[in-house]
């Protein structure tokens, strides 16, 4: 989905978009035939005058408490016609993986400015600025949290190992055994969030950025790394600790 402005009319928005994309809540007044290319859906208090010619109103938006949306006008094509006499303000949303290589097709890969969203819009007030800092610390200390929870996890176990050892198991066999025991219930819960997750992303709402997602399977990657180690780490020092067996 792309949409395009111009900085000076920015209550006009020319709308493409490929496949099934979720528009904000509307209130329809006119029945969209599939041969129907062009429609508008447009605010109440909306400049009716801004409307251009060749575009039918299909409805309004249902969003009393939005004030952009209640005086916008979205001039929605399935065509990609896009003229840059309608404005060189564009933002681009698309659950692809590659977005940037999406856009570049969108766009017939023409020359543009990238402009980061954190330097526009929204994201420049302050509240806004200070809850991105606040969700991004409360992640790394539930990802520390974890990380030290899983850590006493298996010191607990340094018993049992030693035990288990003496026993006649060998490392590669108690390797194995903490991991199904400790780490793998941990990667297996993880990895059914994260499939659920990109379940409700491309079902229930295709635009979500996917940012947060690969962000969320670095950290699981990383936090299971450091358990594996931790775990031969573990089992190692007890072993050596423990002398050899007669």
């Amino acid at each position: 989905m792309l949409i395009q402005n111009d900085v000076e009319n920015p209550n006009v928005k020319y709308i493409w978009y490929n496949g099934n994309v979720r528009f904000p809540p509307l209130e329809r007044i006119l029945t969209r035939s599939d041969d129907e290319d062009d429609f508008a859906i447009i605010g109440k208090r909306a400049n009716i005058e801004d409307l251009p010619s060749g575009y039918k109103i299909l409805g309004y938006f249902n969003t009393p408490y939005s004030n952009k949306l209640s005086s916008a006008i979205w001039l929605v094509s399935t065509k990609n016609n896009i003229d840059l006499q309608n404005g060189n303000n564009f933002v681009f949303n698309s659950p692809n993986i590659d977005v940037r290589s999406a856009f570049e097709k969108f766009i017939n890969n023409n020359v543009v400015k990238e402009i980061k969203p954190e330097y526009y819009g929204s994201y420049l007030l302050q509240s806004n600025k200070t809850s991105i800092k606040l969700t991004n610390i409360s992640l790394c200390l539930i990802g520390l949290l974890n990380i030290a929870v899983s850590t006493l996890w298996i010191i607990k176990d340094k018993n049992l190992i030693s035990i288990l050892y003496f026993y006649g198991f060998s490392i590669n066999q108690l390797f194995r055994i903490e991991i199904l025991r400790k780490v793998f219930p941990i990667i297996f819960i993880s990895t059914l969030l994260i499939c659920l997750a990109w379940v409700v992303q491309f079902l229930i709402y295709p635009l979500w950025d996917q940012e947060w997602i690969l962000k969320f399977i670095m950290a699981l990657i990383g936090n299971s790394l450091f358990l594996l180690a931790f775990v031969l780490k573990t089992i190692l020092y007890l072993v050596k600790k423990g002398g050899n067996k007669i």
